[in-house]
């Protein structure tokens, strides 16, 4: 049920995009996408109910505790991994710079502290899913002279309204 969700949730913000014109209509050819993810995850579905008969083929299987870590990931959305598209280029760019991002998978959530009031959130409430597009810089720390001045020269050809700029910091 989660992964039809997610299907739904896919087809939906691709759809906007190309109505509000801030996309071509190509990008609905990625949908195709989600068509590996249902078979990945019906191969997950066989594995998952063996493993709670007993059936399982061979020593070299995953432990059942491995199984259900995996189960709970489904249920999450953070099994899902894309391969290279129109909008995902896993060979593009230096993971070293986010070592725990991985390009094509959900953006994982972090305890952060929001800069205007020094609170403690995690990001994916700092970061609500309501249509909005989001570019995240990892700058190093904004208390530095040099990582700020980083961020500025960044994000100085950006037009931010001030209502919509939230600055983060990674503790």
């Amino acid at each position: 049920m989660n992964v039809s969700l997610q299907d739904g949730y896919n087809i939906g913000w691709k759809l906007a995009a190309v109505l509000k014109k801030q996309a071509s209509i190509d990008l609905l050819k990625t949908y195709a996408e989600r068509k590996q993810i249902a078979a990945d995850l019906i191969n997950f579905d066989r594995e998952f109910a063996k493993s709670f008969s007993g059936k399982t083929k061979s020593s070299g299987d995953k432990s059942f505790s491995d199984i259900f870590v995996e189960a709970g990931q489904y249920t999450a959305g953070l099994a899902t991994r894309y391969d290279a598209s129109l909008i995902t280029n896993p060979e593009g760019g230096n993971p070293s710079l986010a070592e725990k991002i991985v390009v094509g998978m959900r953006f994982p959530s972090a305890q952060v502290v929001r800069f205007c009031d020094a609170r403690p959130v995690q990001l994916m409430t700092a970061l609500p899913s309501d249509g909005r597009w989001r570019i995240i810089l990892f700058v190093g720390g904004v208390d530095d002279d040099a990582q700020y001045q980083s961020l500025q020269n960044v994000s100085s050809g950006f037009k931010i309204l001030p209502e919509s700029f939230s600055l983060l910091t990674y503790p």
